[in-house]
This record gives structure tokens, sequence and C-alpha cells, in this order.
């Protein structure tokens, strides 16, 4: 299927999302994210290649976000103080981002809504 005239141009790729993480971060997360809390994870599951933690830079997520610096940071912040974020420092180089914590809680409202179903 082909979206707009032409057809979508995916030659830099695509990402896989959860599903879940599209439908329950604002109302089902203990800790609901905000939209652009939902970019800045898109953006660092972008650089996901392997089994580490991805490491984008800063300035980097600030320019596909097209927000400052100083927001990328704020969202990261907003992000660890959640539990959803571990910002893991390298020497001389970017931080790498382990989103472990939101991913475990993502599961968790899987687990926690099966239980319900079958209830």
């Amino acid at each position: 299927m082909q979206w707009g005239q032409g057809g979508a141009d995916f030659s830099e790729g695509f990402l896989v999302v959860p599903l879940r993480l599209l439908r329950g971060y604002g109302r089902k997360l203990p800790q609901p994210l905000t939209a652009a809390e939902v970019v800045f994870v898109l953006c660092v599951m972008s650089f996901k290649w392997g089994d580490e933690a991805p490491f984008p830079s800063y300035a980097r997520l600030a320019d596909y976000m097209g927000v400052s610096e100083k927001m990328v940071r704020r969202y990261a912040q907003h992000l660890e103080s959640k539990g959803y974020l571990r910002r893991i420092p390298r020497r001389n180089s970017s931080n790498a981002f382990d989103l472990t914590g939101l991913f475990e809680a993502l599961r968790h409202i899987r687990v926690k809504e099966e239980s319900a179903d079958v209830s």
C-alpha cells in the first residue's frame, strides 16, 4: 500500500513501534508520558541497531526533534525521573540511553490487562 502520490519514501528505513506505547503512553502508564517525551523515545529507538543501548548525541536528537539541546536534556531528565530511562555515561562520548524501564512498564500493563480479561 502506498501513502500519498508516488508512495512514501522509506529509503532511510523505518522504525517498528510497539502499539502498546502508542495506545497507552498518556493514560495507561503509571507515570504518563507527554507527546514530546514519546517523540524523544522514538528518536532514541531509531538508533537501536544491536544489543547495546543506543547512544545518539543530544545535538542529533535535538536536530531530529526540531528543539534545543536543552529541551532534549529535559525530556531525558523527565523520563529518568519517571523510571523509564537510564542514561549511561560513556567515556569521552555521548550517553547511552537504556529504555528498559519504559518497556518493563509497558509489559506490566499487558500482564495487568491480561489478568483483568481472565477475571
